[in-house]
């Protein structure tokens, strides 16, 4: 059958119109569902490396079993191929495109008719580079021909429970040595003094901890009263405020803040392997709820998921570092898929 470029055009253009409704509705469901909202951010951990907001959560409509996806070209490049008669994911694929100035309207020079091509050649038409956006697939690691017993390699197992104080360890090390903020647990000022001489940052047992920005000296505050596991939640969310450079202002909202910082502390506690609370659970429901409610219809958390997900994958890999060092036989597993990671990075920008 002869190629009918009219006929793939319009079918790309509905294409990405069925993505922009998978996307429209699953953030709409978020305020309905809360469960769906955190299932989202538990799923988003294994792709906020490589993937925006939007394509990880066009994966996750369209297969919520997928576990490390690539292109391709980028699975061949590896050394292994896709397995026939399997249908990739779309997403979306960023490009540098031209696009021709034609009556007022802009048409990407793939899109113009053979006309407008000829004008475009001949200098007829002006034109100029802008980034556009292509429907692309991607590919699970079950889709290929990659070996099953070498999945370890890939996909991280989490940190045993009895161990969550060494992940604090690790993230308190990145904190201090790379962020400059000091983490002060304020269960260690009860060691080896008087109750008299203790300073408490926090003295309300609903407190659980808190992030400081000051000008001049920044630092996060964990209370006493929390046990390992309860502590490494609480810090991952202090940490989410401290690398967003979160500042309660009158012109910030306090439940999009809290709702951001909620985000990536749920991205990393999904990495050490940390179940999510309940209560971490109804807090960022309540404060997507409550952020949409204040925004009305200028309700657009895109950029706002975006900028987490870069936070995330600009700071996990040196808390991976640190938390070698204490747990080598424990993070060993995803060091070939830290590779990778970096492997894409270089080849291109995060699609």
């Amino acid at each position: 059958m002869a190629y009918d470029k009219k006929a793939a055009i319009q079918a790309a253009r509905e294409e990405k119109k069925r993505m922009e409704e998978e996307i429209q509705d699953a953030i709409e469901s978020w305020a309905i569902n809360p469960d769906a909202l955190i299932e989202f951010f538990q799923f988003s951990e294994k792709f906020s490396y490589q993937y925006s907001f939007r394509n990880t959560l066009l994966i996750q409509r369209q297969n919520q079993g997928a576990a490390f996806c690539q292109s391709f070209d980028a699975w061949k490049k590896a050394g292994y191929s896709v397995l026939k008669g399997m249908h990739g994911m779309s997403i979306y694929v960023p490009v540098q495109a031209t696009i021709l100035e034609v009556d007022g309207k802009d048409i990407p020079l793939a899109e113009a008719s053979e006309q407008q091509r000829r004008d475009y050649k001949e200098g007829k038409l002006s034109s100029k580079t802008a980034l556009h956006y292509r429907i692309g697939k991607t590919f699970d690691v079950a889709q290929t021909n990659f070996p099953p017993e070498k999945y370890p390699e890939l996909l991280s197992r989490g940190i045993p429970s009895d161990k969550h104080k060494i992940c604090i360890d690790a993230i308190r090390a990145y904190m201090e040595e790379v962020l400059k903020i000091p983490v002060i647990m304020e269960a260690e000022n009860l060691k080896g003094t008087k109750a008299g001489d203790v300073q408490y940052g926090i003295q309300g047992a609903s407190l659980y901890g808190f992030y400081h920005p000051g000008e001049e000296k920044r630092d996060i505050h964990i209370a006493h009263t929390l046990q390992d596991t309860a502590a490494l939640s609480t810090l991952t969310h202090e940490m989410g405020h401290a690398v967003a450079q979160h500042c309660r202002s009158e012109s910030s909202n306090i439940h999009q803040i809290e709702f951001e910082a909620d985000a990536f502390s749920i991205m990393l506690q999904t990495h050490f392997g940390v179940p999510i609370t309940d209560e971490r659970k109804s807090h960022i429901s309540n404060e997507y709820k409550r952020w949409q409610l204040d925004e009305k219809e200028n309700f657009h958390p895109e950029k706002s998921l975006d900028k987490m997900f870069s936070l995330y994958r600009l700071h996990i890999e040196g808390i991976d570092q640190r938390l070698k060092k204490y747990l080598p036989e424990e993070k060993e597993e995803i060091q070939p898929q830290q590779q990778i990671q970096k492997k894409n990075k270089k080849v291109g920008r995060r699609l």
